[in-house]
């Protein structure tokens, strides 16, 4: 694995993190926990695509193959971390402290999935230049 390309990749996708988070967290006063993490999940995977085409193509270019292969990875992404999000959630006691809990959860999660699923599907899946898939 290229270590410089995943540590910017690494540093566009916490950026683009970052809206997830402050989206979540927010909307987590208003709404139920779960939908305010998709909704998070999906301003975060619009950013971060705009960022990792620059990370990884140094460019923004709409090319259909990418797209549709971008928009699997993060329907991968966020399946297991929806998933991964409502199951743990549910050992979080209610009280006063639950809403950061619940972020530091939210950034355990992307950090780990990044790591194990995210980058690698990125790496040699969406951004592979010899095409072997579309």
């Amino acid at each position: 694995m290229d270590l410089k390309q995943m540590l910017f990749s690494m540093l566009a996708g916490s950026t683009a993190s970052l809206s997830y988070f402050v989206v979540s967290f927010c909307l987590d006063h208003y709404i139920n926990y779960n939908l305010s993490t998709l909704i998070g999940l999906m301003v975060d995977a619009i950013i971060d695509f705009i960022l990792q085409e620059l990370v990884f193509m140094r460019k923004i270019v709409l090319q259909k193959y990418i797209v549709i292969k971008f928009i699997i990875g993060q329907g991968i992404f966020i399946g297991f971390n929806g998933a991964l999000f409502s199951y743990l959630e549910s050992f979080i006691r209610e009280n006063k402290n639950k809403k950061y809990k619940l972020l530091i959860l939210r950034v355990l999660l992307n950090f780990v999935l990044f790591v194990l699923i995210l980058f690698p599907i990125r790496k040699y899946f969406i951004y592979n230049t010899k095409r072997f898939f579309m």
